[in-house]
């Protein structure tokens, strides 16, 4: 079995990357295991700095040449996954493709669970659990047009479940030959999701869960992100936001206080109204 383990880089050194301290520089070695690191950093001079580290580690590397949104760095990675297999005449069905992103702590175990799942599971995608700042933040609930945290782990991959993409681990057939791709109109949140949304409506929900296996989501600080920089955020997340819920669950009045609810804890956080402004 051959993996592809594919990092998106954004506004970040590889080397100060928790994914790579703890999985990218030791899968580097591995003989059946390679890295493809794609960056959407916005400066040039950062994305060639991380080209550098990428070439002394052996991964390949691709440019976005600016931030292109998790999607599309995704999909990129992907088509090159195919355009590989293609030269070297490797089979998707002897492939799995491993998402991250740059800010995830991977336990040291994670690898040979993946490997020993993946080997007993040939047509299931795998899932670890993920956690930040203590709850669990994957596999996660659907409450109406709600993601909510589960109260504990679950024992297996129950149906209706949602996951995020930090360390899933998918068959390359899901994307070689069934053609799912992620949906370039939506630029970060929601897009795993949206995904999964794809694969339950042509009857491709099929995951196994490793439940035994726990990652780290970092966030990157954002407990200590200043007002301006919460805001932005938040209107992408609106802007992504939309998007979902328009295709997903188009003219649901749900959709708008959804999206608000989470305008309203950031305007009592930061003591800002506008949070509360129509985006």
């Amino acid at each position: 079995m051959d993996y592809f383990i594919i990092t998106v880089l954004h506004n970040r050194r590889m080397e100060e990357c928790e994914t790579f301290r703890t999985l990218l520089a030791d899968a580097c070695e591995k003989e059946n295991i390679s890295v493809i690191a794609v960056d959407n950093s916005s400066e040039a001079l950062m994305r060639e700095e991380n080209r550098r580290t990428a070439g002394q580690y052996g991964m390949y590397f691709l440019d976005m040449k600016g931030n292109a949104g998790l999607p599309a760095a995704y999909n990129h990675a992907i088509d090159f996954i195919a355009e590989h297999l293609a030269e070297t005449g490797r089979k998707a069905a002897d492939t799995r493709i491993i998402l991250t992103d740059h800010d995830t702590v991977f336990p040291a175990s994670y690898p040979e669970a993946v490997k020993a799942v993946c080997a007993e599971n040939t047509d299931q995608i795998c899932a670890p659990c993920v956690k930040c700042g203590g709850f669990l933040l994957s596999p996660c609930r659907k409450n109406g047009l709600h993601f909510e945290p589960l109260p504990e782990i679950p024992d297996r991959a129950l149906p209706g479940l949602y996951y995020i993409n930090a360390g899933l681990v998918f068959p390359a057939s899901v994307f070689l030959e069934k053609g799912f791709r992620y949906d370039e109109s939506l630029f970060l949140d929601f897009a795993d999701f949206d995904l999964e949304e794809q694969l339950r409506l042509r009857g491709n929900e099929t995951f196994v869960l490793l439940k035994d296996i726990v990652l780290e989501q970092g966030f990157s600080g954002t407990e200590d992100r200043a007002a301006d920089t919460d805001l932005k955020r938040y209107r992408q997340y609106v802007r992504d936001g939309k998007v979902y819920y328009e295709k997903w669950h188009p003219g649901n009045p749900m959709a708008g206080i959804q999206l608000f609810r989470r305008g309203l804890k950031l305007a009592v956080k930061h003591k800002d109204t506008r949070f509360l402004k129509k985006n």
